[in-house]
Parts: structure tokens; C-alpha cells; sequence
């Protein structure tokens, strides 16, 4: 088994205050104190009890904000002198492709209640952050795989379909502009279209990706809500006009009168009392 150890290195070519405003931005330190303590030089162990896999994944997760880590004992391959640096970033990135993408959030998430170290809530951070740290296969096109994270019904494809489809560069899904298909592409996009989103446009990551398709799915929720809602109050007065209409026959003047006060536009209720007249009109030339 094999632990991570910080001493508070930086990679050359990089400014320790930029790298440590990245680790507090990263991880969000917010207590000066503590980040100085990272940094101080005295060697921290930040994960203990690890296989050799998530060892390069820790190694790399911190390596992308900057800063240096040992692993001890060293890895198999890992020998005084070798480009150790370009060779954890390379590695890393191949255990994330292979781990990290293909693993749940929920799987993600449940690693984070295994940190037991005076650092834990660094390390959870790393575990949360190693998703945009893999091999962004984003926007690669037709066949890519796409992550365990990044799937599920896209809403916003189904609400939204061709609009959706134009932000998403999924040109397919324009055939919703055309009669009958528009009857289909809907339920076709929210079954595919995160799918299609992740392959045909490039994002910055998969919690990017999600935030962006989720404020989609809301956006057509909420839109279907005020249109449903619409719909039914256009209806409700449509049906309330029909039977003041129907009984117009069977109501005095005052109580017609009374009941017309239910009806907010002037033209209308005006309308009103002239289809009245005539059917009274044509009930009095037609009684005997």
C-alpha cells in the first residue's frame, strides 16, 4: 500500500503564491492559516492505505494545480531521476479515463467518506475535482464514449428540441421543424440527446456539461408549466363564455346583467348582449 506526501513543492516555472492561490481556489481553503500550513515544508501525508491506481490518481490531481507530491513507497517504474512529473500527469490521466470517467458520482462520492487523514477535506476535494482533471473526451464526435456521469434523459432536448439542438451542435435535431418528425425527434433527443450533447460539442468537463444540460431541463419545465397553465385558463374562460351563452335564454335582464359582470373585456360582454337580443328577437318572431 502506498501514501501521498505534500511538502509544499511547486513544479518549476510556476509562482508559489499562483500555485497557492489555485490550492485555495481548488480546494477552497478560505483560512490563510491552514493554506500556509500546506506549504510550509513539513512533509504531510494526505492519503495513506492506497493501491497503486488511485496513488497515480492523487499524484496527478495535485500535480494539475501546480505542486509536487511523493508517493511512498515509490511506484513500480518510478526510479531517482525519471521525468517523475511528466510521467505521473501521463499515467494519471489514463487511470482517470479508466476510473474516474466510467465511476458514478455516487461512486465518487462515497470514496470521500473513507478519508481519515488530518487533510481529508483537501482530499475530498481532489476526489470531486479528478472528474475534469481526465482525458476530456467532449465534442471527439460519432462513437466516443461517454462518461457514466454525463448520461441520463435530456429534458432540455425534449422540451426544447430544435433550440436545444443549435446550442448543443446536434444538427439533427432541426428534423423537429418538419411535419410528423416533430412528432418524434422530441421523445428521440430525450433519450439520446445528452449523449449527442457530450459528442458533438466540446465542454470544459463533466460537471460542466451537467450544469449546463440541467439548467436546460429546468428552463423546459418551467416553459411547459406556463404554457399547461395558460392553456387551461384560456379553456376555463372559453367554457365559462359557452355557458353564460347557453343560458342566456333562461335569465332575466338583471340576473344577466349580474352575470356578465363576470366578463372583464367591454367587447365582449357587448357581444354579449347583442347575441341576446337576437335570440330573443328570433323567439319572438318565431312564437305563435
Amino acid at each position: 500500500m502506498h501514501r501521498i506526501i505534500f511538502t509544499g513543492q511547486v513544479q518549476d516555472g510556476h509562482d508559489r503564491e499562483q500555485v497557492k492561490q489555485r490550492f485555495s481556489q481548488l480546494f477552497r481553503i478560505n483560512d490563510p492559516a491552514r493554506l500556509e500550513k500546506l506549504f510550509s515544508g513539513e512533509p504531510i501525508t494526505l492519503k495513506k492505505d492506497l493501491d497503486g491506481d488511485s496513488a497515480r490518481k492523487y499524484q496527478a490531481a495535485i500535480i494539475k494545480a501546480g505542486a509536487l507530491v511523493a508517493i511512498e513507497p515509490p511506484l513500480p517504474g518510478d526510479t531517482p531521476g525519471q521525468d517523475t512529473l511528466v510521467n505521473a500527469t501521463v499515467q494519471g490521466r489514463s487511470l482517470n479515463m479508466e476510473t474516474v470517467v466510467s465511476a458514478s458520482v455516487d461512486e465518487l462520492d462515497a470514496r470521500e467518506q473513507a478519508f481519515d487523514t488530518p487533510a481529508e477535506e483537501v482530499m475530498a476535494e481532489v476526489t470531486r475535482q479528478a472528474r475534469d482533471l481526465t482525458i476530456n473526451t467532449s465534442g471527439a464526435g460519432a462513437g466516443t464514449a461517454v462518461p457514466a456521469a454525463a448520461r441520463g434523459l435530456s429534458w432540455g432536448g425534449f422540451f426544447f428540441n430544435w433550440i436545444w439542438g443549435i446550442f448543443n451542435n446536434t444538427w439533427l435535431a432541426l428534423l423537429a421543424l418538419l411535419p410528423v418528425a416533430n412528432l418524434i425527434v422530441p421523445f428521440w433527443l430525450l433519450f439520446k440527446g445528452r449523449e449527442l450533447a457530450w459528442q458533438n460539442k466540446r465542454w470544459q468537463g463533466v460537471d460542466h456539461f451537467n450544469r449546463v444540460q440541467r439548467l436546460w431541463g429546468i428552463s423546459g419545465a418551467a416553459l411547459f408549466a406556463v404554457v399547461v397553465i395558460g392553456i387551461g385558463a384560456v379553456w376555463q374562460q372559453a367554457s365559462e363564455r359557452s355557458a353564460l351563452r347557453d343560458a342566456a335564454d333562461n335569465l332575466n335582464d338583471a340576473e344577466f346583467e349580474q352575470a356578465l359582470k363576470g366578463v372583464d373585456d367591454p367587447r365582449e360582454r357587448e357581444l354579449l348582449r347583442q347575441l341576446r337580443a337576437v335570440q330573443q328577437g328570433v323567439r319572438e318572431d318565431t312564437a305563435p
